[in-house]
C-alpha cells in the first residue's frame, strides 16, 4: 500500500471515529443535562406538594407521593454519581478536540499533495497513525 493510500485509509478511519465520538459526546451531554433538570423538577414538585393546603383525605396520598419523588431523586442522583456523565462528556469533548486537530493536520497534508503534486511519505503516514492510536489509547485509559 502506497503512503498516499495509507493517508486515505487513515482519513476514512478518523472520520468514522470522529462521527462515533460526536454521537457519544452529544448523548452524554443530553443525559447529563436531563438528569440535572429532572432532579431539580422533582425537588420543586416535592416542595409544592408538601406546601399545598389540601383536605385531610388527600394529605396522606400527597405525602406518600412526595416521599416517592424523594426516593426517585435519590436513585437518579446515585445513577448520575455512578455514571459521572458530566465528566465523561468533558473527557469525550477533549478527545474530540484532539481528533479534530489531527484531522486538520491530515487535511493540510492532503492539500499540499494536491497543490505541489508531491508524494506523501511513509514516515509522515506512520507518524499520523501513531498519533491517532495514541489519542484512542489515552481515551481508553481515562
Amino acid at each position: 500500500m502506497k503512503a498516499s493510500e495509507k493517508l486515505e485509509y487513515l482519513t476514512t478511519e478518523l472520520g468514522k471515529v470522529i462521527k462515533s465520538y460526536e454521537h457519544k459526546q452529544n448523548w452524554d451531554r443530553i443525559w447529563s443535562y436531563s438528569l440535572k433538570i429532572l432532579t431539580t423538577f422533582l425537588a420543586a414538585a416535592i416542595t409544592v406538594l408538601l406546601g399545598l393546603k389540601l383536605p385531610v383525605e388527600w394529605t396522606q396520598t400527597v405525602t406518600n407521593l412526595a416521599l416517592a419523588l424523594g426516593g426517585t431523586i435519590t436513585l437518579i442522583s446515585a445513577a448520575d454519581a455512578f455514571l459521572d456523565l458530566r465528566s465523561l462528556w468533558a473527557q469525550r469533548q477533549a478527545t474530540l478536540s484532539r481528533l479534530y486537530v489531527l484531522r486538520r493536520e491530515m487535511d493540510f497534508y492532503k492539500s499540499g499533495l494536491d497543490d505541489q503534486n508531491k508524494e506523501f511519505t511513509l514516515t509522515a503516514a506512520l507518524k499520523l497513525n501513531d498519533r491517532f492510536i495514541k489519542i484512542l489509547r489515552d481515551e481508553l485509559k481515562n
